[in-house]
């Protein structure tokens, strides 16, 4: 797991607070060129979930709605995406990664080091072959994966995710 690098008292990147202990939306360096966004879960957000994260601060699982600039709440497009690394109930403030070597991703269970793109599941990566078009990713690279048919988590570079339209040959 990272650890802090930047000279900020009291943060944490392991565990989520009920409590906000920084404003949302702050950013904060760690180890393995890791940069992080503390924000507030609207959901329970599992290890390793895509989130996006809206400009005050919240963090949704990836949909595919919000990739096409939408949801039930209007919000649109141009999110910034993150993983999450740890287990954030609903409601508590936890510090999302959005760029570093070997943080967790969850993803459909097999999916090779290869480009990947968003499953149906919210948050969740699967082949890049294996998704619509417009709901590649761009800025995630599998690097270590878990090799299971139920939902996994794997190890990823994450270099400021986002989603693309279109499916880039391999």
């Amino acid at each position: 797991m990272a650890n802090v690098t930047s000279s900020m008292i009291g943060v944490d990147f392991n565990n989520p607070s009920s409590t906000a202990l920084f404003g949302l939306g702050t950013e904060c360096l760690g180890n393995q060129a890791s940069e992080w966004t503390y924000c507030v879960a609207t959901g329970t957000l599992v290890t390793g979930q895509i989130v996006s994260i809206f400009p005050l601060g919240t963090a949704y699982a990836v949909t595919t709605a919000l990739i096409a600039g939408g949801d039930v709440a209007g919000t649109t497009g141009n999110l910034n995406f993150g993983a999450v690394q740890t287990l954030v109930p609903q409601g508590q403030y936890a510090w999302v990664a959005r760029k570093g070597v070997g943080l967790y991703v969850a993803t459909t269970g097999t999916v090779p080091p290869t480009y990947v793109g968003f499953a149906a599941n919210a948050g969740v990566l699967s082949t890049a072959l294996a998704v619509a078009v417009g709901n590649t990713a761009a800025g995630i690279f599998i690097t270590t994966s878990a090799s299971t048919a139920t939902l996994a988590t794997a190890l990823a570079t994450l270099i400021f995710p986002r989603a693309i339209a279109g499916v880039p040959s391999t």
